[in-house]
């Protein structure tokens, strides 16, 4: 039994490889100092697996980032999909912003565009309308292949998603560890005579490597980037449905 028969690509690429990644931290410690869990290694993939573990560290890692969305969604005042069909966005033209208007008007039924006057008045309804769309949207470019574009950019958006909704935990864990290799580091150093500096400095910098990714590389900016690619790419199926 591998994952990719129990994952689909986007539940392993965009859930369960960042909940992993979170753990990296802990098993490069837990190895550093158990050599012999390599030798095993397999065998507890075989567990994890099994026993569901990877399955419940995707759900997991699924909820976490969808805490986090509905909070970054309320910063940036509604979805990216809002800002891309709005008048008001401007993250295209008024013409572009017509064609899809009009396209999801013909589509969705009783589907109305709100005009700039409409989003200067109520934009919290304005809002609720795009959203309808975006769901839509969703909905009619579930096919992959199809829609290859969308699917990749959803990928890489739930999966900074998700690594941001685990950053807390992650940063606990790497916390952790570093203060234990640390500890392990100063006892080798002071009191033991078994050879274990060597991995004490590895586990040591590899853990502060994490640290620093976390703070310097999982921010909101990185994640409002795939975000915002996603949608772009999923309103401009509107052109590619339309046959434009």
């Amino acid at each position: 039994m591998n994952l990719t028969s129990i994952f689909d690509r986007y539940s392993l690429h965009a859930r369960l490889k960042p909940a992993l990644f979170v753990l990296v931290p802990p098993i490069l410690t837990a190895i550093a100092y158990v050599p012999n869990l390599l030798e095993v290694a397999t065998g507890l993939i075989s567990i994890s697996i099994t026993s569901g573990t990877t399955l419940f560290l995707s759900h997991v890692a699924r909820e976490c980032g969808r805490r986090a969305e509905v909070r970054l969604f309320t910063k940036w005042a509604g979805m990216p999909t809002t800002h891309w069909l709005s008048h008001k966005g401007k993250r295209v033209d008024e013409q572009t912003i017509a064609r899809y208007h009009k396209f999801l008007e013909t589509q969705i039924d009783g589907w109305i565009a709100p005009s700039p006057r409409d989003e200067r008045e109520n934009f919290e309804a304005a809002k609720v309308t795009y959203e309808t769309a975006t769901r839509w949207l969703r909905e009619k470019t579930r096919d992959r292949e199809m829609f290859d574009t969308v699917f990749r950019e959803n990928v890489s958006y739930g999966y900074r998603r998700n690594l941001f909704g685990l950053k807390t935990i992650a940063l606990i864990l790497a916390f952790s560890c570093l203060a234990v290799n640390l500890g392990m580091l100063c006892f080798n150093y002071f009191w033991s005579s078994d050879n274990l500096e060597t991995m004490a400095i590895l586990a040591t910098g590899l853990n502060l490597l994490f640290v620093v990714c976390w703070f310097s590389v999982v921010r909101e900016q990185w994640v409002k980037d795939a975000a915002e690619n996603y949608a772009r790419a999923l309103v401009a199926t509107c052109d590619q449905m339309s046959g434009k």
